[in-house]
């Protein structure tokens, strides 16, 4: 028992990363028995500064721990990632199961679930502290992401990330309007629409008002959406944006320069757009933009003229 221990505390004293979170799951699967509420508190404690996303627990092994009577590890973990679709009864014993978890983070292994297995899960009473949601690669459609921004749920959430979700511009409305998104300070869109959707409703929305992170790509974003974010007085406290893959050109670029509202921006990703030198110039002498610690222009014609240059 004391070399069990031994290397624990050993674990515990290691950085945290994917690799020694597997390392301490495992050895906790052969805790000795009549200390597991104790063990639940020390790990506990010594874990509590180690990112959530890396205390993961994949469903799988939720089903497995039910089956070898090892529920008490699931005080654990922060995040459960949903890496298959599960039957009624097992999702019954789930529920159980994670009745005692304080899982924050739930995000799915892309193109794992099926839709009715997704929203089964998302209505899950122990999910209630619910902190980071992240969904890829499932077809949502307008109507599924109403019901979701209508879930009691997602209350709390802090981070949202929807990616290849096919939502539409009244999935758009139906999430900017959501009577629980008030907390978000993280939102990613990664080809959630494609020229379907329209954002000015988003930048507009009083949802957004906390974000300091916001993350879009592969969607087209017209001008008249630059407008309404350079416009946004609910995006003031943007640290760090990310518009990638959106068919920006110099007029978009021009916008974001001139956008008085982005001043505590620190980082901006324009990267695979469509801007030249001339948009170039104007952000990188822009006095709005003079917090900017990183800009990165990857992929843009004006870092292509500058590649070639250097090369001749």
């Amino acid at each position: 028992m004391s070399d069990w221990w031994s290397i624990l505390r050993g674990i515990l004293g290691m950085s945290p990363s994917e690799e020694n979170w597997r390392t301490l799951w495992q050895h906790l699967l052969i805790a000795p028995s009549g200390e597991h509420e104790h063990i639940t508190q020390y790990v506990n404690a010594h874990t509590a500064s180690w990112p959530a996303a890396v205390r993961e627990v994949r469903l799988t092994e939720v089903q497995r721990l039910v089956e070898e009577d090892l529920v008490w590890c699931l005080a654990i973990p922060r995040c459960l990632t949903l890496d298959a679709n599960l039957s009624d009864r097992a999702l019954q014993s789930l529920h159980e199961a994670l009745r005692g978890s304080e899982i924050t983070h739930l995000q799915n292994i892309p193109g794992s679930l099926s839709l009715p297995f997704l929203l089964e899960v998302m209505t899950t009473r122990p999910l209630k502290s619910l902190r980071s949601l992240s969904v890829d690669r499932v077809v949502l459609g307008d109507k599924i992401i109403d019901t979701l921004a209508r879930l009691p749920i997602v209350h709390n959430l802090q981070s949202l990330t929807l990616k290849h979700c096919q939502m539409g511009q009244a999935g758009m409305m139906q999430l900017t309007r959501s009577p629980y998104l008030s907390q978000l300070t993280e939102l990613t869109l990664v080809h959630v629409g494609g020229a379907r959707l329209r954002f000015p409703e988003l930048f507009r929305a009083p949802m957004v008002h906390r974000l300091h992170t916001l993350h879009l790509e592969g969607d087209k974003m017209e001008t008249e959406a630059v407008s309404a974010l350079c416009q946004s007085l609910q995006l003031k406290k943007l640290v760090s944006l990310t518009c990638c893959d959106s068919h920006l050109g110099d007029r978009e670029a021009r916008l974001l320069a001139q956008a008085s509202n982005l001043r505590s921006l620190k980082e901006l990703d324009l990267s695979a757009n469509q801007i030249g030198p001339v948009g170039r110039d104007e952000l990188t002498q822009s006095p709005h933009l003079q917090a900017l610690e990183r800009l990165c222009l990857d992929d843009n014609p004006c870092t292509h003229i500058e590649m070639e240059s250097i090369a001749r």
